[in-house]
């Protein structure tokens, strides 16, 4: 069939034919000049909608939820609080502050509680109304506009100078809802004197070895009656009470190295105590020395609150002797262990130009309870002779001390050595040794003056001895190795390690024993302790064997472990180490200081084994 050419349409009929297609449904024609975004289908709106209402709906019901099931602590406006009172106070002085309240909201509010959070150092001494319970009141409720007020009354006991700090927190619910609120109050309050006063009086200057007395004078210049009020005295390290009046209490906490402390249980309105005090200044004090008297508050727990504080210099001057006592190289109080020599040094010196006569040296031991762990019979005195507690050399048993010319010097040694062993039920574990100089004569004066040094005081730490060994068999035969033995060349073998902890004189706590395997080492998983636990860090390789603390009616501990190995040829003829050495980190309970001890490495020797008569030694 002969192809019909088509008839060409003209421009019109194309515009006509695209406008059917184009044409709005409405008659007219779009915006065909830019792109318009298709419109989202009906489920993607729907969806989109559903999520919207989904999260205002839970919008509003966790709105409602802490509405009404939770406290909103949070400061709102229905209810007004004033804490009144004075912003500046005395301490020991009773002082009053009241706690007013207002409803201002157009509500009632109901279920009102008030808390009081008081500083430690304030203490109530009359309250209106009387609390429910404590420092809480349990409130009425009230209708909008009404009001109401605590009163509290008491005093301070807090430090001088100090910045305090009442709070009063009252919780409550309006009756159109079920959320309860809080509204919180502070005072500020600073104490900025006190009704305990003190003074100290004392010399002006002072030489060595002389005797001084300082005189503290005690007043509550109060209206009330003070009580657990105390006074003490700061002293520099070179000044040593002989006497005091009225003696002193017992130190804070049972301290022995606190300051001096007087306890008053009661103080009465304007009364005042005097308390004088008699001391030297030791031989090594020289220059401007500052005493500080102060007066306290002091709790139930000894904390105290310093009320004031009064200073007094003395200048002190060294007289023509100076001299030391020097134990173990040090003139400071040190601890040590059974066993060990104290050894001592007395260094002298006549720093003056006139000759000094009849010198003689003292040392004079101190035990709160029995007797020094001392072995006297093999102690070197040095020229000194002892007599009960006292060592003395003078010019009968050392010449030289006859005379001592200025610009002389000299020095005694002396060794005392300490027991292997003692019984605390008769010896004493911590002493005192306090050594004084005595000068009969200064060129044509007669002095007959005793001066002290500073006293050193020697603690003995607990008896705490580590062993390490390598065994086959523990004590009762009952094998805790494998392999052979001695070790050989490409055979699987494991030894024991055997820690041996002996101590019996203090209580030990927080006992920490360690050692580091070797890398050619393995643990076997094998391992055991009498008291505490065997734990290994596959990490860092280290075993640990961990007491929390050890009585001394456990005098031995012993633990061991497994190790295993394979000696290679470069091993033969040799001990194959084991274990890097050990080591003891605790505390000794008694004197609440730290003890450390040690033990070597350890290797296939097994000379240790009672039950094994070859040696370690790596074979073919």
């Amino acid at each position: 069939m002969p192809l019909v050419p088509k008839r060409k349409r003209s421009s019109k009929e194309i515009r006509d034919e695209l406008k059917k297609i184009y044409v709005e449904k409405d008659g007219r024609m779009p915006n065909l000049s830019h792109m318009q975004k298709q419109s989202s289908s009906r489920s993607t709106r729907f969806l989109l909608k559903l999520v919207l209402a989904l999260l205002v709906i839970s919008a509003v019901a966790w709105g409602g939820f802490l509405l009404w099931t939770q406290t909103l602590f949070e400061n709102t406006d229905e209810l007004h609080v004033t804490f009144e009172g004075p912003d500046t106070v005395k301490a020991g002085e009773t002082v009053y502050y009241t706690i007013a309240y207002e409803n201002i909201a157009g509500t009632s509010l109901e279920d009102l509680t008030l808390t009081l959070h008081l500083p430690d150092t304030f203490t109530i001494t009359q309250t209106s109304p009387e609390p429910t319970e404590g420092e809480r009141w349990n409130l009425a409720d009230m209708t909008p506009q009404s009001d109401g007020k605590i009163m509290i009354g008491g005093m301070f006991r807090s430090d001088v100078k100090s910045a305090q700090t009442l709070q009063a927190l009252i919780t409550y619910r309006p009756s159109n809802t079920h959320a309860n609120f809080q509204t919180l109050e502070n005072k500020k309050v600073t104490v900025d004197s006190s009704v305990l006063e003190i003074a100290i009086e004392g010399p002006q200057k002072s030489l060595t070895g002389d005797e001084v007395t300082y005189t503290l004078t005690f007043q509550n210049t109060g209206d009330n009656t003070m009580e657990n009020a105390a006074a003490t005295i700061l002293i520099p390290e070179g000044f040593e009470i002989t006497s005091a009046e009225p003696a002193q209490e017992a130190s804070l906490k049972g301290d022995p190295l606190s300051p001096p402390l007087w306890k008053f249980s009661t103080l009465l309105s304007e009364e005042s105590q005097t308390i004088t005090l008699k001391g030297q200044f030791v031989s090594t004090s020289e220059g401007t020395q500052t005493l500080t008297a102060q007066a306290l508050f002091v709790n139930e727990n000894d904390a105290v609150t310093i009320q004031e504080s009064q200073d007094i210099t003395t200048e002190v001057m060294n007289g023509a002797l100076t001299f030391h006592l020097i134990l173990n190289g040090t003139t400071e109080s040190q601890t040590t262990v059974l066993g060990k020599n104290l050894r001592g040094s007395i260094d002298f010196e006549n720093t003056g130009s006139e000759t000094l006569e009849g010198l003689s040296f003292t040392l004079t031991f101190d035990v709160p309870n029995g007797t020094t762990p001392i072995v006297w019979d093999e102690a070197d005195l040095g020229g000194g002779e002892k007599k009960g507690a006292i060592i003395t050399w003078s010019e009968e048993t050392l010449e030289e001390l006859g005379e001592l010319s200025g610009g002389e010097e000299g020095v005694i040694d002396f060794t005392l050595p300490l027991s292997d062993t003692m019984d605390l039920e008769i010896q004493s574990d911590v002493f005192t040794m306090t050594l004084a100089a005595l000068v009969k004569k200064s060129g044509d004066l007669m002095e007959d003056r005793a001066i002290q040094a500073p006293p050193i005081t020697i603690t003995l730490l607990s008896d705490t001895l580590l062993d390490a060994q390598t065994r086959y068999y523990l004590d009762d035969e009952t094998p805790i190795g494998t392999g052979s033995i001695p070790p050989k060349v490409g055979q699987v073998s494991s030894y024991g390690i055997v820690w041996i902890l002996t101590n019996s004189l203090h209580p030990l706590e927080s006992v920490v024993i360690s050692t580091t395997l070797p890398s050619h080492v393995n643990w076997t998983d094998q391992a055991s302790a009498e008291v505490g636990t065997l734990s290994y860090d596959p990490v860092t390789r280290v075993m640990t064997w961990s007491i929390s603390s050890l009585p001394t009616s456990i005098n031995q501990a012993q633990a061991w472990f497994g190790v295993g190995f394979t000696p290679t040829q470069d091993d033969v003829g040799t001990f194959l180490k084991l274990a890097n050495p050990s080591s003891l980190t605790c505390t000794d309970s008694a004197v609440d200081l730290p003890l450390s001890a040690s033990a070597g490495s350890l290797t296939t020797d097994l000379s240790d084994d009672p039950s094994v008569s070859t040696t370690g030694v790596v074979v073919e």
